[in-house]
């Protein structure tokens, strides 16, 4: 097909299926020359689509802080849960602090309100809202240590798993997959993550392409008729992130034909003359069954 050229109303809607995007939604944290790339734009041409798009207030971004705001975004993906507003915890943490996002933390709190207060209390509870001063403070730590959140690099949350798996799907597939339930099972797979130690969940984030790519080939119809949705990754991860060399060896299928072996020194209170019996009415049977 035709691909969507660059206009403003094409980058909106790229925007809403980038693999950028976060489990919050209309928030993406990602660069303009990232997003060009993505698109198969040059930058100059996404630029201009950036710039007519902005210009109706669909889109906004803060370039210099990697902060991408969709303000309707989050009509076309409602939470379909506290879970997966809860879920939002992470990458709200995570997403950089600038004026936009406290432009975003105001929008998203008067559309939860909208919600049951089982949805504002998991809102309140996990997406904090962010401080004037907390941009420069930010830049200063950086500069002097790392964040006790990130003293091991390499664990990372179910936002990072659902952005490695789209990018994975992409290029292996050469194609956007379906969507649908991601921001749930997203939920799901933190609180998988959430009971494993630090080191567990950076042994499996090191391994993630190869946890990763055995699910996408897999050949299994119902997994290729859902469009390999991320909620049946999670449903298998448990068992994907175990190495092969250290999976139980499955047991050999057996024969519906096939009968118990008898062990004449296991019995008890039989005469050799009756196991003998046994035996022969067995095969008996068999010879019934297999002429059936």
């Amino acid at each position: 097909m035709t691909p969507i050229p660059p206009c403003g109303q094409g980058l909106w809607i790229r925007l809403l299926i980038s693999q950028h995007r976060s489990t919050v939604p209309g928030i993406l944290c990602v660069g303009e020359a990232a997003l060009a790339e993505e698109f198969g734009w040059t930058l100059e041409a996404f630029r201009e689509a950036f710039r007519e798009a902005s210009s109706k207030g669909i889109v906004k971004a803060d370039w210099k802080a990697r902060f991408v705001w969709i303000p309707n975004a989050k009509f076309y993906n409602r939470p379909e849960s506290p879970n997966v507003v809860k879920s939002w915890r992470i990458p709200w943490d995570e997403a950089p602090e600038c004026s936009l996002k406290e432009q975003a933390y105001r929008e998203l709190k008067d559309f939860i309100e909208g919600f049951a207060k089982g949805f504002q209390k998991a809102f309140e509870d996990s997406c904090s809202k962010p401080s004037p001063n907390q941009e420069q403070e930010q830049e200063q730590e950086q500069e002097i240590s790392l964040s006790s959140a990130l003293v091991n690099v390499n664990a990372k949350s179910a936002h990072d798993w659902l952005c490695y798996f789209n990018a994975r799907f992409w290029s292996k597939k050469g194609k956007q997959r379906g969507c649908s339930s991601d921001a749930k099972a997203t939920a799901n797979l933190q609180d998988q993550l959430n009971i494993q130690s630090e080191q567990e969940r950076a042994e499996d984030w090191i391994a993630r392409e190869r946890i990763v790519d055995e699910f996408l080939d897999n050949p299994d119809p119902a997994t290729a008729r859902s469009g390999w949705k991320f909620a049946f990754f999670v449903s298998s991860f448990d068992g994907l992130r175990i190495p092969p060399s250290r999976r139980p060896k499955p047991a050999p299928a057996q024969s519906p034909y096939q009968r118990p072996q008898v062990v004449y020194s296991e019995l008890k209170g039989e005469s050799a003359a009756e196991v003998e019996a046994r035996r022969k009415r067995w095969a008996e049977e068999s010879a019934k069954d297999k002429s059936a």
